[in-house]
């Protein structure tokens, strides 16, 4: 029987995966893929915190696309880094997981550092 996890235990979980794949990034092997998925793992740590958060304001989970008119809606059309951040990463995810982009050690810290702004700005 499968088992739904509430967005705050999709976060954690995620975040333990990231770390977890963060060992293997210098693998001559697995690197890349580790750091691919990395950058995913962060885009959905951003998209479970989001949904959660829209939730709280009474808003349905949706797909990606109405979930980004959501973000304008609930948390303004003026670019702030939190929201920027969020497009960023969905971008990144996108680029790592369909156009085989590998993040840098750079990138991945700049995901992490969006991410956060993510975290701690949209509520």
């Amino acid at each position: 029987m499968s088992v739904s996890l509430s967005h705050k235990q999709q976060i954690s979980a995620n975040q333990e995966m990231a770390k977890h794949l963060k060992t293997l990034h210098a693998d001559s092997v697995l690197g890349s893929a580790s750091r691919q998925w990395c950058m995913t793992l962060y885009f959905y740590m951003a998209v479970h915190h989001v949904e959660e958060q829209l939730q709280n304001k009474m808003f349905s989970p949706s797909s990606h696309a109405v979930r980004k008119k959501n973000i304008r809606h609930v948390w303004g059309t003026a670019p702030s880094a939190a929201v920027l951040g969020y497009m960023d990463l969905e971008t990144h995810s996108r680029e790592t997981r369909y156009d085989g982009m590998v993040p840098t050690d750079q990138d991945l810290a700049d995901a992490e550092s969006q991410l956060n702004d993510v975290l701690t700005c949209l509520v």
